[in-house]
Order: structure tokens, then sequence, then C-alpha cells
């Protein structure tokens, strides 16, 4: 009888340790790695039951602009740069769309590494309006320590005056470092954007009226890619009047400076050979005929008759400030002033039709 009670024990006794095993395991499993990473081993439990705690990320918000300094190097925020002469803030995206999206405002750290002559010395950071008062609502200096020579500088806001930035030597406001701050205009609109030049032998351009935000300073603006190409209704009006097929094409140019001044850039002199397929190698009866084509779909059509474009224009505008392209404006399909933008063909108007080339001619 006591043998089978032994039996009966050693049965409960490792039922029991398993029980046990079980509830440690289940045990560590709850608190995971939170309770036994500490020697004080009243505390090991504590997280018992309690959710796992993530440990929180920095957030990361994109600047809704830039800083260039004066001699065209871009600056980015996690860079620390010597003071340079001057430097000049600029946007990426429009004010209204940097506060709907939450962005940051674009910052810079830069070192004054003005020679005072002393060793560990200390400066006092400040930013200026011409009038000596305080610009800090639209730039704020940082240091990163007090006395430091070292800070950042970060823009809140468009502004439309020069700020100087100054590190001036504490005990000594004779020994100043210094630094010009700009902000480039952005585009809003275009208020006029067209081709300059109205018929085949003049030479083509392009003039626009942008008009510009806030800000100190203006970039230089470029036509950076314009595709010129022929309205597909005055296509087919032009073949019309053809015995033959002809096949249009549109017209590239790249790289046009636009002046300052008046924002106008020439380009080449127009030709058929731009817009319709291999028409150099046409024979000049054929030549003849395409001419004909061309001015009596334009005399006879809406183009003369309501003083409509045929030549539409997919162009590339930016904005560039010491070699840094700012921004890219695009049209599509662009008419702009439709008296400018007409290829009439009236160079040719007393060309007489070739009934065995022309057709839908009325004599």
């Amino acid at each position: 009888m006591a043998k089978y009670k032994t039996k009966a024990n050693k049965k409960l006794i490792i039922a029991l340790a398993v029980l046990l095993l079980a509830a440690v395991l289940a045990i560590v499993a709850a608190i995971g790695s939170r309770g036994f990473t500490n020697k004080k081993f009243d505390t090991w439990f504590n997280n018992w039951g309690k959710p796992a705690v993530s440990t929180p990320q920095e957030e990361t918000r994109t600047p809704w602009g830039g800083v260039i300094d004066n001699v065209g190097n871009e600056m980015n925020a996690k860079t620390t740069y010597a003071l340079p002469a001057s430097m000049a803030f600029y946007a990426t995206t429009p004010t209204a769309q940097a506060e709907q999206f939450n962005l940051s405002a674009p910052s810079v750290t830069v070192t004054c590494s003005h020679n005072f002559e002393f060793n560990n010395v200390l400066v006092d950071w400040s930013i200026e309006y011409p009038s000596g008062a305080s610009a800090t609502d639209v730039v704020t200096v940082t240091p990163t320590d007090d006395g430091s020579l070292t800070a950042n500088v970060s823009c809140s806001t468009p502004f439309e005056t020069q700020l100087l930035l100054k590190a001036t030597l504490r005990g000594n406001n004779k020994k100043i470092a210094t630094c010009t701050i700009d902000y480039v205009k952005r585009i809003q609109k275009f208020n006029y954007l067209s081709i300059l030049g109205t018929d085949f032998g003049d030479t083509s351009g392009i003039g626009c009226t942008p008009v510009f935000g806030i800000g100190t300073i203006n970039g230089n603006l470029k036509v950076s890619r314009v595709n010129h190409f022929i309205d597909s209704n005055f296509q087919a009006e032009v073949k019309s009047y053809l015995k033959f097929d002809i096949t249009f094409q549109n017209y590239i140019a790249n790289d046009l400076a636009l002046d300052n001044t008046y924002f106008e850039a020439d380009g080449e002199t127009w030709a058929y050979n731009m817009f319709i397929k291999d028409f150099d190698g046409y024979d000049e009866a054929h030549k003849k005929a395409i001419y004909f084509a061309w001015w009596t779909a334009f005399k006879n059509d809406k183009y003369v008759e309501r003083n409509l474009s045929n030549v539409l224009l997919d162009i590339d505008i930016q904005l560039i400030y010491n070699g840094n392209v700012l921004q890219t404006i695009s049209e599509t399909n662009f008419t702009g002033l439709s008296s400018l933008n007409q290829l009439t063909g009236s160079t040719y108007s007393d060309i007489a039709p070739d009934l065995t080339l022309n057709t839908n001619v009325v004599l």
C-alpha cells in the first residue's frame, strides 16, 4: 500500500512541476524583456498585464524651402557651415500648402569663423532689420550653447527687406562677423506668356510677365523646354486642300535664357520644315501646293475670323538663383496672345493652286 502511495505522490509532484514551469513561462512571455533587465528583483513584475510600450520616434517633417549661400552652394539642415558672406532662403512650396501640410521651416547651422584674435571666445548672435530692430519675427537664430560660435538660423515666413545676421564678440561690440540674408521671390503666376513672331520668315521667341510673391531678390528665368505644335483642327484643314498626304511634327527648343528686363528670349527663324516632316524633301511644286493649302486654311478658317492661335505650346519655365533651379512652372496646350501665335502662311498668299496637287479649290 505504501509503495502505491509513493508512486501516486511522484506523479502528483511531476504534474505540479509541469504546471509551475508552464506558469513561469507564461509570466516570462507576458513580461517580455521588460521585467528582467535590471537587478531590482522587486520590480520585475511591475509591468505584469500591461501592454508593451514602444519607444517614441522623433517626428521628421519636410521643410517648405531651402537655403543657398552667396556662391551658389545649397545648404542643408544636417551640415554645419562656415558663416558665409550672404545666404538666401527660398520656398519650394506655396505658403498655403506649407501651412496645410504642416511643413517645417527651412534652417541651416553656421559657425562663426571670424578671427577675433582671441582663444575660447564667446559671441552673441542677433538677426536685425536695416533699422537695427530685431527680425526674429521672420528669421530666428539659436546658438547651440550660451556664447557658442555655432548657431541655427531658421526662416519662418517670407520677408521683403534684406536682413543682417550678426555674431558679436561678447564684451567688445566693435568686433562683429556678419552675413546678409535675403529671400528669393517665388513666381505665383504669369500674366502674359506668348510666342513672339507671327509668320514664317520671322524670328521666333518667348515673352512673359511673371507675378512674383514676397521677397528681397529675383532669380533669373529660363525656358528649359518649349514644344511648339500645330493645332489638330488646323492640321486637318491644311490636309483637306492637298491631294497628297503630309505629316505634321512638333518643334522643340531648349534652354532659352529670358532677359531680366523684358523677360523675352529670341529663338530661331521659323520655317515649314520645323512643322512638316521631311518638308525639304518635297520638290518645288509640292512645296508650293503646301504653301497654298496653309494660307487657304488660315484665311478660310476660324483662325483669321476669330483671331485664334493655330500654334500651341507645352512650356517649362525655370526660376534660377545662383545656378540653382528653385522652381519650374509648366503650361500645357498654351495659346497665349492669339494675335502673336498665328502662322498664317501669308508670305505665299499670291501663289496659285496646282489642280494636280491641290483639292477643294474654288476658282
